[in-house]
């Protein structure tokens, strides 16, 4: 079944837009882009890592459930 992605989901999808452009910090922009990209898939929880050289280093994680928040701001 394919979903069809309306206004609200575009707004999250522009606030990360808009963060990118805004943003100074890497640890707020990867905290705006899991919480928006969160809402817009609408999961309970991501986490995100950052490449460094050849490694994945963790940047961020959110879980709605747990009420878990890590990294980011």
């Amino acid at each position: 079944m394919s979903r069809r992605y309306g206004f609200e989901d575009l707004k999250h999808l522009l606030r990360i837009g808009i963060a990118l452009g805004e943003t100074n910090r890497l640890s707020d922009l990867l905290e705006t882009v899991l919480e928006e990209l969160q809402c817009f898939v609408r999961c309970d929880g991501g986490s995100l890592y950052v490449v460094r050289g050849h490694w994945l280093e963790f940047a961020a994680l959110r879980n709605q459930t747990l009420e878990a928040k890590r990294g980011g701001n």
